[in-house]
């Protein structure tokens, strides 16, 4: 979890009360008189937020150091609240066969509530292209399966379609981080998942779960090849002009 936030400026939902209680949103903390954004590098910083009711942990896709340059590309899956899992695997099968058609590498994995999401390893870029290039490929898979999907925002003209959320790709946007609990129940986990087993319903992966098959697998959560130049991989199958 920490490998995944480290250098990053991280924002934390608190429940100072349990579940059942009250929520905020931290974005900052003091340091020597000074505000400064939270950073969690190691263990103990890890566990001092814990300590103080953060269930949450949620990561933007550039660096501190780099915030408007983002090494991340991602897509959400956002499905209406009551769809059935069944409706999003068969979305998230169509966006995978999408990345591959298109030689894109990705990694998969569950929002711990409803929504699957896709990462892209990129060369870091500014946020702007970043946007762009995940609003061309989101609004070719609206033509392509328009009864399916769609880019609209406003909820109650979506209809049955999912919500291809690429917006999330802008600047000071967050997405709840890997191996981050959600505050519900069950404390589903932001799972790492292959795409076989996009077939298991996010409340599938358990904490018990997850602990298991890290001890057995390792970080499934890591590029298996090179950052790639996005841009140029779009441009290539003429997803965006020249």
């Amino acid at each position: 979890m920490i490998d995944h936030m480290k250098g990053r400026a991280i924002t934390v939902k608190r429940w100072p009360h349990d579940i059942q209680g009250s929520m905020f949103y931290q974005k900052n903390v003091k340091v020597n008189g000074s505000i400064s954004p939270i950073a969690i590098d190691e263990m103990t910083s890890l566990l001092q937020w814990v300590a103080r009711g953060a269930i949450e942990f949620h990561v933007p896709l550039g660096l501190m150091s780099e915030p408007m340059r983002h090494d991340w590309a991602v897509l959400d899956l956002d499905p209406p609240l009551d769809a059935p899992w069944s409706q999003v695997h068969d979305g998230a099968i169509l966006v995978s066969d999408l990345l591959d058609s298109i030689g894109v590498p990705f990694l998969l994995k569950t929002s711990g509530q409803k929504g699957v999401h896709f990462y892209v390893a990129i060369q870091p870029a500014d946020q702007r292209q970043v946007v762009y290039w995940m609003q061309r490929l989101a609004t070719l898979l609206v033509q392509s399966f328009p009864g399916w999907m769609t880019v609209e925002r406003q909820r109650s003209l979506r209809g049955r379609r999912i919500y291809l959320d690429y917006l999330q790709n802008g600047f000071k946007r967050t997405m709840v981080g890997v191996y981050s609990l959600r505050a519900l129940p069950n404390a589903a986990v932001s799972a790492p998942i292959r795409r076989e087993e996009l077939i298991y319903p996010p409340d599938h992966w358990t904490p018990d779960r997850v602990m298991r098959r890290v001890m057995e697998l390792g970080d499934l959560f890591c590029p298996h090849a090179p950052r790639i130049d996005f841009g140029n991989a779009l441009r290539q199958h003429k997803l965006i002009p020249e």
